[in-house]
């Protein structure tokens, strides 16, 4: 573990580019969540190593989301589907309203990444309407 691994911490710079690109989603209602992006802390990594991200907000400082959301609230797939590397979905997860974290799912044969890819790979977010 380094010392950027201690918990709970500010978002890093690529978490952030991340969380911004899936709340770019245009849906009635997100405004609140992206207003929690301001005062999100990680909580914890995944345990497999990969980028995936657990947050903590601030609940003090902003109100839950009204959107009806579910677990995962949005997601965005690479703009690659074929092959066995290079294949990756983004998921935002939301509890009762909140920020929840982001999972990067790897699909095919290569380790997952313990970086975000470039979110150039990815097509547009999507609401996952409940």
């Amino acid at each position: 573990m380094t010392a950027s691994d201690e918990f709970p911490r500010p978002l890093t710079s690529k978490e952030r580019e991340v969380l911004d690109f899936l709340l770019s989603v245009e849906q009635e209602g997100i405004e609140a969540l992206r207003a929690q992006a301001d005062h999100v802390a990680v909580i914890s990594r995944c345990k497999c190593g990969c980028a995936s991200v657990d947050f903590e907000v601030d609940q003090s400082c902003v109100p839950a989301s009204p959107l009806p959301v579910r677990r995962p609230a949005i997601d965005a797939e690479s703009k690659n589907r074929e092959g066995s590397v290079g294949i990756f979905d983004l998921m935002l997860w939301a509890d009762d309203g909140w920020l929840g974290g982001i999972e990067l799912v790897t699909y095919g044969d290569e380790t997952p990444p313990t970086e975000f890819p470039d979110m150039t790979l990815f097509d547009p977010p999507h609401y996952t309407a409940p």
